[in-house]
């Protein structure tokens, strides 16, 4: 059976825009929240700074999912609605990726066509290439997903803080960085930052523009940024790492953690990691995630040897 995408009227956006609220709130910010109204508010918090204009942001579109039947002017029915699922994407402001925000489908048959749909209509704006979100559990982004060719760009995980106190060999002290260990720390980060994205894949624009913005989000008033947390971590006295943790929410999440150059392949990458948890599961957080990019395997390795699980990954399609 074939599909197509055909845009969301400006009539039925908010009706739309309700139902996705409800959607990533419940696959995704629940993790964040661990409570489900203050989930849809941040869906609906993200999805309005994405699509400011509605359906007439540029570079964005929301599109029902239509299945032809025998007659091709007509829909199937599904729970009621006339269309058979929906997706969002948008380019980036470069215009060299194309994003896949969100797709739900009825009949996740349909993934192979709808990516194909997406992938040329992006391919036809001039993107290099298709990002896309892929949730394991979730029938419908592991549909599009589903083809030899994609490349693993970043895996969000998460570790669980509900059980037993984390397990920590108390070889590494994590002290909160002084100004001057702030600003050594701070003076790099978004290039280093940048740099990951873009050995990751990304553009150079792209990584750049990604890293200042979401460093002046998050850091705006240095150490005294609501909810970050700066250490550094010293074995025996001496200074051997740093780690950054944001515990704004129930989830907290690791932005970075570094072992000094000299001081590696000596587990402390580990012992930071633990303190870390464990500092977290001493302060009423309920689980700590991090990202990982997809060709840090080594990291990977540990995280996947400390418990933490997968939340979705990023992986993307050469247009």
């Amino acid at each position: 059976m074939a599909v197509r995408l055909n845009p969301v009227a400006a009539g039925d956006y908010e009706a739309w825009f309700v139902r996705e609220v409800e959607r990533l709130g419940a696959v995704h910010f629940v993790l964040e929240t661990e409570a489900m109204d203050r989930a849809q508010e941040r869906a609906a918090e993200e999805l309005r700074k994405m699509l400011p204009d509605g359906v007439d942001t540029p570079r964005a579109h929301v599109q029902w999912v239509d299945a032809e039947t025998t007659d091709p002017d007509s829909t199937i029915t599904v729970v009621g609605h006339e269309h058979a699922g929906w997706v969002f994407w948008r380019r980036t402001p470069d215009g060299s990726q194309a994003q896949l925000v969100d797709v739900l489908l009825a009949d996740p048959g349909h993934g192979a066509q709808v990516r194909e749909l997406i992938a040329d209509a992006a391919r036809a704006e001039g993107a290099a290439q298709l990002w896309m979100t892929v949730r394991p559990g979730d029938a419908s982004s592991e549909a599009l997903a589903d083809r030899p060719g994609l490349t693993v760009r970043a895996t969000n995980m998460t570790l669980l803080l509900d059980g037993p106190p984390v397990e920590d060999d108390g070889s590494v002290e994590l002290r909160p960085m002084t100004p001057e260990q702030h600003e050594a720390f701070m003076s790099d980060e978004e290039a280093s930052y940048a740099e990951s994205r873009q050995t990751a894949g990304e553009t150079p624009e792209r990584a750049r523009e990604v890293a200042r913005t979401q460093i002046a989000q998050l850091v705006p008033d240095g150490l005294d940024s609501p909810g970050q947390r700066f250490w550094t971590a010293y074995a025996e006295g001496t200074p051997i790492g740093s780690l950054w943790i944001d515990d704004s929410q129930p989830r907290a999440f690791v932005y970075n953690v570094v072992v000094d150059p000299l001081q590696r392949r000596r587990g402390y990458g580990r012992s930071i990691m633990t303190a870390g948890a464990r500092w977290c599961q001493e302060h009423g957080s309920v689980a700590l995630g991090l990202n990982v990019f997809g060709y840090n395997e080594g990291a990977r390795a540990l995280y996947d040897q400390l418990g933490y699980t997968v939340d979705h990954e990023t992986r993307s399609l050469d247009l």
